[in-house]
């Protein structure tokens, strides 16, 4: 996809999907600093040690290991309710160790692990876009169901991310990275 059309493309996905409110992808924007105890409610998403996987797409199945939530923004469900209403669109979850989420916040230099879902497989356009408004674009073979994929958090501020297989966009899912030290050492409150 030439850039123009990738810009417009994207600009229609936040208008239909909307961007969220009160952001704004000025780095300077002081809203978005996060503590300690902010990021200490999704201790379950991430870890500060980096995966073996690295930045490779491996197969997933969650048989056996389902979550027992998922977590759309505010609102959650159970994994079987969103099987039954969700399955069969192209997926993107944030996923923890007993949950999975669409926005999490997490210290700079975690790893997290992301789950593609897709019923066939096949080339995907993975899309994140940076606080300050870069857009960086890696294509992945993704597996037919659940494909993991580890990300860091490389950068203080809100990433979007979401990918593209068939001509069809996933949902978006939001890492809220923060520059407080993790874990935090004793005093040193929520500010980063």
């Amino acid at each position: 996809m030439k850039p123009f059309g990738l810009a417009v493309c994207l600009l229609l996905f936040l208008f239909i999907f909307g961007m969220p409110t009160g952001y704004s992808i000025d780095p300077t924007d002081a809203r978005f600093e996060y503590g300690s105890e902010d990021v200490s409610q999704f201790t379950d998403f991430f870890t500060m040690e980096a995966s073996a996987v690295g930045g490779g797409i491996e197969s997933y199945n969650p048989l056996g290991q389902e979550p027992s939530s998922v977590y759309f923004g505010d609102r959650s469900t159970s994994y079987y309710s969103y099987q039954t209403t969700y399955s069969g669109a192209n997926s993107l979850w944030i996923m923890g160790s007993s949950n999975w989420a669409q926005r999490v916040v997490c210290p700079m230099g975690a790893y997290l692990s992301l789950l593609a879902y897709t019923t066939a497989g096949g080339r995907a356009d993975f899309y994140e876009i940076y606080p300050d408004g870069r857009l960086l674009r890696n294509t992945y073979t993704l597996y037919p169901g659940y494909s993991r994929l580890i990300v860091e958090a490389d950068e203080v501020g809100r990433h979007i991310l979401f990918f593209v297989l068939n001509n069809q966009p996933s949902n978006a899912v939001i890492i809220d990275v923060s520059s407080s030290i993790w874990p935090p050492t004793s005093g040193s409150g929520s500010s980063g």
